[in-house]
């Protein structure tokens, strides 16, 4: 969840954190992803009480099933965080030091990275033609370019699109352990090590303010 005040002193309020506390409390016990009628009254009577505005900006709650595993990240005093959900075939492996450290090392990954998306089926098309457009643009200024066969020019933007979204898929990220590893070549790795598949199924990134 990411709870906002207008300065860092408010954010270092014990009652702003108090409160921050019993609103994550009550949302994982209802599974929200919405603020409510009752955190945004909850959050109004702090803000009368302080005099400051603030606001609940946004929550997501995640759920774990038989073989999935939650492990997360806060960077330094809540700024960013990070949860990232995996799945196994055989979940006993997240009783396993290494494999706990693994996944960690993902959270750390989100947190450093900031995937915009899994891995690119999971991309809206409108997406890829926006950055298609402005690629298109960009070559058109190009003076190195001008002049240059249509097919040469849509290698070269076909280039460019998949320089884009391995930059911004999680599963084509080099691996924040070892970039010169994707992270999809990192879990097969470990998947290998420890007999078992393992995946991420899902992950959260929020970054106050963005």
């Amino acid at each position: 969840m990411e709870l906002s005040s207008e300065t860092d002193f408010v954010s270092r309020n014990p009652d702003f954190i108090a409160l921050g506390d019993v609103i994550a409390k009550k949302a994982l016990e209802r599974e929200c992803d919405s603020a409510d009628a009752e955190f945004n009254g909850m959050v109004a009577d702090l803000a009368t009480k302080i005099r400051e505005n603030m606001g609940l900006k946004r929550l997501k709650t995640l759920s774990a099933g038989t073989g999935e595993y939650f492990t997360w990240y806060i960077h330094g005093d809540g700024d960013i965080g990070v949860v990232v959900k995996c799945v196994s075939d055989k979940p006993e492996i997240f009783k396993d030091d290494e494999v706990k450290t693994f996944v960690f090392s993902l959270a750390l990954h989100v947190a450093a990275f900031n995937p915009y998306a899994m891995d690119r089926s999971r991309i809206d098309p409108a997406y890829i033609g926006e950055q298609e457009e402005i690629f298109r643009k960009q070559m058109e200024k190009d003076e190195k370019l001008q002049g240059k066969p249509a097919n040469v020019l849509e290698g070269i933007l076909k280039g460019k699109i998949n320089k884009h979204l391995a930059e911004i898929c999680l599963m084509d990220q080099g691996y924040v352990k070892d970039e010169k590893f994707t992270v999809a070549q990192a879990l097969e790795d470990r998947s290998k090590k420890s007999g078992a598949k393992l995946e991420i199924a899902e992950f959260v990134y929020f970054k106050v303010g963005a």
